[in-house]
């Protein structure tokens, strides 16, 4: 468009040495001078300063000074992502740090990179060339040659593991997870064996045991054993190496067997052991009458109402849930398999009294019907979380060639597991989970660039949708300045 034909409270802007230029349906102010092109044989003009945008109420300038003549070199560089984790995280690098003097950047910002972009080994380089990383931990060496020996340095210490764990508080309520299916096809890793899992298939794979604090909401130790071990004395070294007086085992649904419960009840351990639904331990009578007065009461959950019923059978505690939002997912997706043909309405009438349904068998008297739920879904989303993190395992398997490389690399994941629970436990805190994800979060920050212009940096613009978010996370606004 040319300068003319700008409307007046645009035009009203240039004055001499300057330049207006429409793009889409906005108006930008240039500073500009001219410059002998040498090709051309004749002066051209140069954008040499960006002055602002133009709007009915005035000129905005912008927040930083944008000079075009110097530029010689431009780097953008993620920013917004590694400021927050940076800020967030202080307790971990600092432990980090005090732990593994010489190689805590490289630890940190591997554990990072494995959150933000589920990356495997062979591209954490380029990840982290193209991240503020860079600058915040200059001295990590992301290379797959320098990786490999990390693993091999970490892993071959487990009394340094051991140190970085037990410097975090345990709380007074934990649950032990067993992460199963964690699979690997290497020769020379001698805690691999061909494990029975709840899919009742056999695989090369190994076990992650996870103890996770209710109260810090976070995990806060691992430890990894055989894939054909289901015994106790696992779960009494994890229990032994970390101190803490009492924790609760929560199985998964092909745990469950006389035979686990005994070895469990021996060792005097708590557990929580999800029952399958066509067990005969289950008493289904009053769901199949659907009589919500014989119930021993609800709680609230999630925002949903979970009703509840205890019962004993053969001397063992068993709880019934009951979840009506759940029963109504679990028939409308079976009413679309029958619809696929799939499967039959027969089999839907033989099955439909067990929907929305969970029972477990509970070793504690102590704890009431809520808490166990709450432990029962704790375990649901760490599993949920984890397995972004352990898929990658697939694609990295030729790093981890022995045992002290897969210890490594199981340790970066528990960090960065960590970090996913820090941002989990603040959305949850401000009640924003039903709308954001740990990653959700990360996706969003990570909009906001550090842009180098020779010798000039500038931080790009906050999204409204980031600067929001950090409002509802109670943030510091000047989170995301230039530091």
């Amino acid at each position: 468009m040319k300068q003319h034909q700008l409307p007046e409270w645009v035009r009203k802007h240039k004055i001499k040495g300057t330049q207006i230029n429409k793009i889409r349906n906005n108006f930008y102010l240039y500073k500009i001078k001219s410059v002998w092109d040498p090709e051309k044989r004749r002066a051209v003009k140069k954008n040499e300063k960006y002055l602002g945008r133009i709007t009915e109420e005035g000129l905005k300038r912008p927040k930083y000074e944008r000079v075009f003549d110097e530029i010689k070199e431009v780097t953008v560089k993620e920013y917004g992502a590694s400021r927050l984790i940076n800020k967030i995280g202080a307790d971990i690098k600092k432990d980090l740090k005090r732990i593994y003097p010489e190689n805590w950047e490289s630890i940190l910002s591997f554990a990072v990179l494995r959150f933000f972009e589920n990356s495997p080994i062979k591209n954490l380089g380029y990840h982290f060339a193209h991240s503020h990383l860079s600058e915040l931990f200059p001295n990590a060496k992301l290379n797959p040659k320098s990786v490999s020996e990390l693993l091999d340095i970490i892993g071959s210490r487990r009394d340094k593991v051991v140190e970085f764990m037990n410097s975090q508080k345990f709380g007074s309520e934990n649950l032990i997870v067993d992460l199963t299916h964690i699979f690997s096809s290497s020769e020379n890793i001698n805690l691999l064996s061909c494990g029975h899992n709840s899919e009742e298939t056999y695989h090369k794979q190994f076990n992650m045991l996870l103890l996770f604090s209710k109260d810090k909401n976070m995990p806060v130790f691992f430890r990894i054993i055989d894939g054909a071990i289901k015994d106790v004395s696992s779960i009494k070294n994890l229990i032994e190496e970390t101190q803490i007086k009492e924790a609760t085992f929560v199985g998964d649904k092909g745990f469950f067997s006389e035979g686990n419960e005994g070895i469990f009840n021996a060792g005097k351990l708590n557990f929580i052991f999800p029952l399958r639904r066509n067990s005969l331990l289950i008493d289904y009578s009053l769901i199949k009458n659907f009589e919500r007065k014989k119930f021993d009461g609800y709680f609230f959950f999630d925002g949903r109402h979970i009703w509840y019923k205890e019962m004993k059978k053969d001397r063992k505690r068993i709880i019934l849930f009951f979840d009506e939002r759940l029963k109504t997912e679990e028939e409308n997706s079976f009413l679309d398999r029958i619809s696929k043909k799939q499967t039959s309405m027969k089999e839907f009438y033989e099955k439909e009294h067990t929907f929305g349904t969970i029972a477990v068998i509970v070793s504690s008297k102590k704890s009431s019907c809520e808490k166990v739920y709450q432990f029962l879904k704790a375990r649901i989303n760490i599993e949920s979380a984890f397995d972004a993190f352990k898929n990658v395992l697939e694609a990295d398997k030729t790093y981890m060639q022995n045992t002290s490389k897969l210890h490594g690399w199981m340790f970066i994941n528990f960090i960065s597991l960590q970090m996913y629970y820090l941002i989990y436990g603040m959305l949850l805190k401000n009640k924003l989970l039903n709308n954001f994800s740990p990653k959700d979060i990360i996706l969003h920050f990570s909009k906001v660039y550090k842009i180098k212009l020779s010798e000039k940096e500038i931080i790009s613009e906050v999204p409204k949708t980031t600067r929001i978010l950090m409002e509802k996370m109670k943030l510091d606004t000047n989170l995301l300045l230039n530091s």
